[in-house]
């Protein structure tokens, strides 16, 4: 996965797990990549002007939530946005 889409999951993961620091870290390390200060906070929801990352912060989300326990229906819908497994793995 690219560097601005792994902060872009981290953003989501840390508000999920309702972290500060690491909120603040990624952050800053999301804005050295060109990520916008409107698409952080979309993050931080789970959602992305792009449909595909937004699928995989969707993923993201229900992975930290589940705690790693995912159904059928989240596993489709990031299929179906067109992540292929081993970058699902990754």
């Amino acid at each position: 996965l690219q560097p601005r889409l792994r902060e872009q999951i981290a953003l989501t993961v840390a508000q999920a797990n309702t972290c500060e620091y690491c909120l603040s870290a990624h952050s800053a390390l999301g804005k050295m990549l060109g990520v916008s200060k409107e698409e952080m906070l979309a993050n931080r929801r789970a959602s992305s002007a792009d449909a595909k990352t937004g699928a995989a912060l969707r993923f993201a989300q229900d992975m930290v939530l589940r705690k790693g326990l995912i159904d059928d229906a989240s596993l489709s819908a990031v299929r179906g946005a067109g992540w292929t497994d081993p970058e699902i793995v990754e």
